[in-house]
């Protein structure tokens, strides 16, 4: 009968398991399972059995989220989910063409209607609405009103106020030169100063628009104001009164 010597018997089994890829037994754990009377098979499957109870151990790394700058929880090129809302509304809200809003400001353009009269007759009107570009600051930004054009009827607007930039994207030397100086004091007027209406869509509730406004407000930088306080306080001019114009301008020859 042949016989394998123990030596021979143990490398031949540390060799059979460790090319299956399941053993968890070294060639000492072999040698003691023979010395105890264990079969080849016996030892086998205690060995694959050991390798198949110790589970895959992967250390856990906690995930490291990098953002950019500006960015943060919530924040989307550099607004925030209540801002990005916020803009939401304005854009299905408002009539007004492209509207955009970015860090510093509400950019927008509407039609603004001018009607000007020569004289007593129809054909001596003219009638014209330019496209008006539109900027408003959000820093210091409010929405101080609303209601419809009419009272009562007419289109929905939210009248806001701050600072305000103006540009008619049409050229004044392209009406009729008679009506030219008319439409720039009437243009002048209906857009000037520090309020402008806003035109909200039929339908649309304008305590969204208000609503949306205050999110994207911001507050002003005070240093800028104490600026503009300053400048402002510079280019003001006391009147002397009255008494005081007549001494310094007597004429000793009257």
């Amino acid at each position: 009968m042949l016989t394998i010597k123990p030596a021979i018997l143990v490398c031949l089994l540390f060799f059979m398991l460790s090319m299956t890829g399941h053993s968890s037994c070294n060639k000492e754990d072999v040698e003691f399972y023979l010395d105890k009377g264990f079969t080849q098979e016996q030892i086998t499957q205690i060995c694959a059995k050991s390798s198949a109870e110790v589970p895959d151990y992967t250390p856990y790394q906690q995930k490291v989220i990098i953002y950019q700058q500006g960015e943060g929880p919530g924040i989307k090129d550099g607004f925030t989910y209540e801002e990005r809302k916020a803009i939401r509304e304005l854009e299905i809200g408002t009539d007004v063409v492209n509207l955009v809003v970015d860090q510093d400001s509400i950019q927008f353009t509407v039609r603004v209607c001018l009607a000007v009269q020569e004289g007593t007759e129809y054909t001596q009107r003219f009638k014209t609405c330019p496209e008006v570009f539109y900027k408003v600051l959000r820093a210091g930004l409010k929405a101080i009103e609303s209601g419809k054009q009419f009272g009562v009827f007419g289109q929905s607007f939210v009248t806001v106020q701050g600072v305000i930039e103006r540009q008619s994207k049409q050229d004044f030397d392209d009406y009729p030169a008679k009506f030219r100086p008319q439409l720039k004091r009437y243009f002048d007027w209906k857009t000037g100063g520090d309020k402008t209406r806003l035109p909200v869509r039929g339908g649309f509730s304008t305590a969204k628009i208000v609503e949306s406004l205050q999110t994207l407000a911001k507050v002003p930088d005070p240093d800028l104001q104490l600026a503009e306080q300053d400048a402002e306080g510079e280019n003001q001019k006391v009147e002397p009164d009255t008494e005081e114009k007549k001494k310094r301008w007597w004429n000793p020859f009257d």
